[in-house]
Order: structure tokens, then sequence, then C-alpha cells
């Protein structure tokens, strides 16, 4: 048998992955395997159908509850799985000590090690786990929109600003406004027109959205000069 597992790296990619899947964020989760062992030697065809990856993971800040949540052997060269839902699949039925459930936009660590079975006595020998890979749950865009009632009115009226966002974390109004809650009202008294933009955050980035309300100047009465009227002397 050629070299064992010490002499196998594994090189381990995760990358987004695009699903049309309601509140599903997967991540592809890829490794390669070299040709050769670290003398150079060829690994076979039968060694690669013998070689298992497997892949670990923990919360950042809890790295005592490492999961075991992916493997894969035959050789296969990648697989497409969701980290988060798999990682709290493995943590919650192997009751793992301290785990904590993980969700979008926590920060993970994921490492990648092999495993090969000789093919003289049958037994699976482990390498050491790659470094860690440091990695953040994706998760939902902000959402944020706001509308004005009425949108016209005439200068020294008032208007009501309504806004709602989902799966932001803090929300903010321009034109003075200032930090606002997630969803909810507020008069607003433009003297001229004004447009409003609303900004939902979360760790993703930032979502605007805006409201324009057109404000008409108050016609004054006074006297004016008849029309069509010649006054003589």
């Amino acid at each position: 048998m050629k070299r064992f597992l010490q002499m196998i790296s594994v090189g381990l990619l995760l990358l987004p992955l695009a699903v049309n899947v309601p509140q599903l964020w997967a991540e592809t989760i890829s490794w390669m395997l070299p040709t050769t062992y670290v003398d150079n030697t060829a690994i076979s065809a039968a060694d690669r159908a013998r070689i298992a990856i497997y892949l670990r993971g923990w919360k950042d800040g809890n790295p005592g509850a490492k999961t075991y949540f992916g493997e894969k052997r035959d050789g296969a060269a990648s697989w497409t799985d969701n980290v988060m839902v798999r990682m709290n699949q493995w943590g919650a039925s192997n009751a793992v000590p301290g785990w904590v459930p993980v969700k979008p936009w926590d920060n993970v660590f994921i490492t990648a090690s092999a495993a090969l079975k000789s093919a003289t006595d049958n037994v699976e020998r482990d390498s050491p786990e790659s470094p860690p890979i440091a990695w953040t749950i994706p998760g939902p865009a902000a959402f944020a929109a706001i509308g004005a009632n009425p949108a016209v009115l005439v200068r020294g009226a008032c208007s009501m600003l309504t806004w709602t966002t989902t799966d932001a974390v803090s929300a903010s109004i321009d034109q003075g406004i200032g930090s606002v809650p997630l969803t909810g009202t507020r008069q607003a008294c433009p003297v001229v027109d004004t447009t409003y933009k609303i900004s939902a955050v979360n760790p993703g980035g930032t979502t605007t959205a805006t409201a324009q309300i057109a404000v008409s100047v108050p016609v004054q009465p006074g006297c004016n000069s008849p029309t069509g009227l010649t006054i003589k002397q």
C-alpha cells in the first residue's frame, strides 16, 4: 500500500449557491484531492475510491461544540449541501455538549480531513484536519418599503409616513428623522417637495426605499383689477 492519509492534502472551498427555495441559504462545499502522494507516486483509481472526506464545524466562540456534519466517499470531487442545516441537524441529533444552533449571519469555522481504507488490512486511517476556514452563514437581504398618505398636500398640512422592513436589524429615515422602529408610522410636514428615504440594515448590507411628498403653495386672497372694464374720468 502506498502512503496513508498523512500524505493526502485536502482543499476545501465554500461558495454561495443561489437556490429557488424560500428561506434557504445554501453553500457549495467543494474539495480537491491531489493526483499523487507526496512522494510523487500516483494515487490509483482503487485508492481514490477508498478515500473518504470528512467535514467538521463549530460556531465562532464555541469551539468545544464541534460537529461532524458531512462525509463523501468513492473518490467524488464535490457535493452541495446546506452548512447551517447540516450542522444544526448533527449538533442536535448527537447531543453535542454546549451546542448552540447556527443561524444566518453567524460566523463558523469549517475543517476538512480525509481517511483512506487500507486494501491490505481494511483499516481506515485519518489524516489531520485542515486549517480552519472562516465562513459566515449567508442570510436574506433586508427588505424595506415606505409610503406617504397623502402624497400631495398644501403647504402647512401634514402627511403620514408608513414603513415596514423584514430581515433587518436596524432602520433609519433621512430628512433629519434618524433611527426608527423596524415598522412604524410618523407624521411629516414638509414645506417643499421632499423625498424620504428609509434604509434597512442587516449583516448582509443595506436596502433602501423612498416615498415622495409633493407640496403646493396655497392661493392667497387679494384685490385684483377686473378685466374687460374701462374706467373714464
